[in-house]
């Protein structure tokens, strides 16, 4: 399954976008007039001790 993924990155930018702003209206707060219309997102395929390094930064 070599550069199969199960979801398309297109539909997965628009959830991973809608999520965070879903949260932020709920939560009562206003953007920056600034915020990008589109989100970027990287499906690129990681693993491996250096993923977890990386990851590790985040989890501090």
């Amino acid at each position: 399954m070599s550069g199969a993924y199960l979801f398309n990155h297109t539909a997965l930018a628009k959830v991973f976008r809608a999520k965070p702003l879903k949260a932020l209206v709920q939560a009562g707060l206003t953007l920056p007039r600034c915020h990008p219309d589109q989100w970027v997102l990287d499906c690129t395929r990681v693993g491996g001790e250096k993923a977890l390094v990386y990851l590790g930064h985040y989890c501090a």
